[in-house]
């Protein structure tokens, strides 16, 4: 798969990516295309401004702490990673697991299980098949806050797929057209 990506993106370096993919959790089907490429210290940039205004107003306003605090940590996470680049943050372990494909930012392959791995802005999503309800979380308050806030950042639309069985890539335009192995549901 690798040397099949390789040279897709040495052809015409594609700019979007679209798959199906099905989520793990709820079993939902779904439709993505999503931008490749997109520079997330610049999405990090835009954050630390944003967080920056919600941790003053949330003081202004006293907030419950909890809140207060998962804005703080999630300022002091991307300040972290602006300054010692995206990836090089002490709370990133995974610098050295995949193989970076040329000419397709956001397009790795993991060295060791050589499952595809897909990032990029979220442009769009089409729910094929509906999955069922999120189970309800007994996660802290702080933990919440954090997810909640992390949906209203310029990043919350970058996102990250693992594609563990991806039979065919090809370049349609300027297009990523990854195709998974057929998807199969309980009925």
């Amino acid at each position: 798969m690798l040397n099949i990506l390789d040279s897709l993106g040495k052809k015409l370096g594609a700019t979007f990516a679209s798959f199906t993919y099905q989520t793990k959790e709820t079993g939902e089907v779904a439709k993505y295309n999503l931008v490749l490429g997109a520079s997330t210290e610049n999405l990090y940039k835009k954050d630390v401004v944003l967080l920056e205004r919600m941790v003053k107003l949330l003081k202004g306003i006293k907030a419950q702490q909890h809140t207060i605090l998962a804005a703080e940590e999630l300022l002091a996470s991307r300040n972290e990673s602006l300054t010692k680049g995206i990836g090089n943050s002490d709370a990133y372990t995974n610098a050295d697991t995949y193989y970076y494909v040329a000419g397709l930012n956001g397009v790795r392959v993991h060295k060791d299980t050589g499952v595809l791995y897909v990032s990029g802005l979220l442009n769009r999503k089409e729910v094929l098949i509906a999955g069922t309800p999120r189970k309800k979380v007994n996660s802290a308050p702080k933990t919440i806050a954090k997810k909640k806030i992390g949906y209203i950042l310029p990043s919350g639309r970058y996102r990250l797929f693992v594609l563990p069985n991806v039979t065919r890539a090809a370049l349609n335009g300027d297009v990523l057209e990854l195709v998974t192995s057929p998807i199969t549901t309980e009925a």
